[in-house]
């Protein structure tokens, strides 16, 4: 009887030291559990079992009546622990490598956000530039046009000058050519009476006078 007290006690500290192992594990997890809530909201299955050591400690501190069968159970239930406490290192280090993933993850979405606003700061930059480019070609292209209108304007002014110039020399031309013609009309008249009246010093006066009308009505010409 005094060797199982004895072992039993012994059992009983080693419990309560893994329990106290258990708790310590347990507060680390919910520590980082509480860290990756801000990350990830997926913890559903570590809760629940959580929840279950919860319900198996309080059994077992209902059940330290029977000490001989509690012994037994004590120690099924201390390799249990054993192997739940592996779990939880186990599902510890998980956690810990999702956090570090996540992490990095956050890390490459963080760059590859900061390059697209990089983009589209560019591609803002650039459109930019091409507003003023086309505004620039708009106002290139007005002007020319403005230009064309003037020159058109001016061209057709001279055209106008030009056709009242030559329609000027037209008027004088056949201004000149009608006094020619009337002239020429009166020298044959005079030369066809001197030559009926048998004048021949008046015709030779007449012939000379007219060779001097058509040679100043050419130059005039």
């Amino acid at each position: 009887m005094i060797i199982t007290e004895i072992e039993l006690e012994k059992e009983k500290k080693e419990k309560e030291k893994i329990k106290k192992d258990n708790d310590l594990l347990r507060i680390e997890l919910e520590k980082e559990k509480k860290e990756k809530e801000k990350i990830k909201k997926d913890n559903d299955l570590l809760r629940i079992e959580l929840e279950k050591e919860k319900k198996e400690k309080e059994k077992i501190k209902k059940d330290n009546d029977l000490l001989r069968i509690e012994l037994e159970k004590e120690k099924k239930e201390k390799e249990k622990i054993k192997k739940d406490n592996d779990l939880l290192r186990i599902e510890l280090e998980k956690e810990k490598k999702e956090k570090e993933k996540i992490k990095k993850d956050n890390d490459l979405l963080r760059i590859e956000l900061e390059k697209e606003k990089k983009e589209k700061e560019k591609i803002k930059k650039d459109n930019d530039l091409l507003r003023i480019e086309l505004e620039k070609e708009k106002k290139e292209k007005e002007k020319i046009k403005k230009d064309n209108d003037l020159l058109r304007i001016e061209l057709e002014e001279e055209r106008r000058i030009k056709v009242e110039q030559e329609n000027k020399k037209l008027e004088k031309k056949k201004y000149l050519l009608k006094k020619i013609n009337n002239k020429r009309d009166n020298n044959e008249t005079l030369l066809t009476s001197e030559c009926k009246l048998g004048n021949i010093e008046e015709l030779k006066k007449l012939i000379y006078c007219r060779m001097n009308i058509n040679k100043k009505n050419k130059m005039e010409i």
